[in-house]
């Protein structure tokens, strides 16, 4: 019989039964506790000093993730509010929450937002395109899941998802050249993140932009994927991440 293993996974609130972590680790049938193999499954800081997966110095956020993204790929997907001119995106540093279009300049910019580019492709459709990059160790062994999200007046998504318009497990190539996956590689070292998400969209420019980064992730809908069941996702996730930290 295989031995069971053990996780430590901290902060310990952070394993909810609707996140993905935790419903890999039941696929796996791995259990949370103490172990060797600790992961740091937040978005803030780690005030820990021993190595973990996803050890970091920093926080990640929106801010972070834009002067990181800016550094590495030599282009900005920020913009200084009270200098752009045209429409951008104003967005709460916190994760899980939608931005707003906004027209720049603007004389008194929020000090808990940052505002970025609106981005877009298939400017004369009503829908954008979204890549998600789950990401086990290194880009090269990400699962990519290819988003269509509906566009609002102003060409900007919204919360709504239409059932089936994602697709998982894409091959990188389809979405990357190697110059840009090895762009991405070096985004991810540079924000330490070991197991987590990108989310990457390909400007109208045929730029790829990075909009956000976080460790927490969760597993979406099921109806709005069209070529895979929660099963399917799951297996395949897992199979990654045991691949990537199970050694």
């Amino acid at each position: 019989m295989a031995r069971q293993r053990t996780i430590q996974v901290m902060p310990s609130h952070s394993l909810t039964s609707d996140s993905k972590l935790s419903k890999i680790l039941s696929k796996l049938g791995w259990k949370a506790g103490k172990s060797n193999l600790r992961l740091w499954h937040s978005d803030d800081a780690s005030p820990l000093t021993y190595p973990m997966i996803n050890f970091r110095a920093k926080s990640i956020d929106k801010q972070r993730v834009g002067e990181l993204f800016g550094e590495v790929f030599g282009y900005e997907i920020d913009v200084i509010p009270e200098c752009y001119v045209g429409l951008a995106v104003s967005k709460i540093q916190g994760h899980q929450r939608h931005g707003s279009v906004v027209r720049c300049p603007v004389a008194f910019p929020r000090g808990d937002r940052v505002y970025q580019k609106l981005l877009t492709n298939h400017p004369e459709e009503t829908w954008m395109e979204e890549w998600r990059l789950d990401i086990y160790g290194h880009v090269e062994n990400s699962l990519l899941t290819r988003k269509q999200l509906q566009k609002n007046s102003l060409g900007f998504p919204g919360p709504q998802r239409k059932p089936g318009w994602f697709h998982f497990n894409v091959p990188l190539a389809e979405a990357f050249t190697d110059p840009e996956l090895a762009s991405l590689e070096e985004f991810r070292e540079a924000i330490r993140m070991d197991y987590g998400s990108l989310d990457v969209i390909r400007h109208e420019d045929d730029k790829i932009y990075v909009i956000d980064a976080t460790t927490a992730t969760t597993c979406p809908n099921p109806e709005w994927h069209g070529n895979c069941t929660e099963d399917q996702y799951l297996r395949r996730s897992s199979e990654a991440f045991e691949m990537a930290f199970g050694k």
